[in-house]
């Protein structure tokens, strides 16, 4: 779930990239707050944007097809990564870890200054993978991993924009 905030389709999908588009409806942020607290019982996390599919979910799903039409099949999700932009075409490649350290998804959060569902979409997304498990059976990442991400991310952000051309 999420709304198009003064943006089209395609950019807002291509920022929160879903695993799949079910349907599609209008209407911004007003909207969106009502629709997560309608469905906030089937959430996967508190806060997270990840929804089980309940019959209830599925049933409102099958009404924004029916009242606004099937989501355009342009618009990004996960499985057109690599088939896009040259960051999603190029394959990411994690630096062999020096010190070894492992952390739970919440403890590299925390102690790299990260909000928990951006670990929890890499995640997700396979960017980063479990090397193990805590002693409480938490699934453990390389510090390393999380810091290359956040420098990655940080480096895409800075990068710089081609020059407009003039007329």
């Amino acid at each position: 779930m999420g709304s198009l905030r003064d943006t089209d389709p395609h950019s807002r999908f291509s920022d929160l990239r879903p695993d799949e588009i079910l349907a599609f409806e209008p209407g911004g942020p007003k909207e969106e707050e009502q629709r997560h607290r309608r469905f906030s019982w089937c959430r996967v996390g508190k806060r997270s944007e990840y929804f089980r599919q309940t019959p209830g979910l599925l049933a409102h799903i099958t009404s924004l097809v029916t009242e606004h039409g099937a989501p355009d099949p342009t618009w990004p999700t996960v499985e057109s990564i690599g088939k896009g932009h040259l960051r999603t075409r190029t394959k990411l490649v994690l630096p062999t870890p020096v010190t070894g350290e492992t952390v739970t998804a919440a403890d590299g959060a925390k102690i790299l200054g990260m909000n928990k569902n951006t670990v929890a979409s890499r995640v997700h997304r396979k960017m980063i993978t479990p090397v193990g498990k805590d002693e409480k059976g938490h699934p453990v990442y390389y510090v390393e991993h999380m810091r290359f991400l956040i420098e990655r991310g940080r480096e895409w952000m800075n990068r710089k924009q081609p020059a407009a051309k003039s007329a």
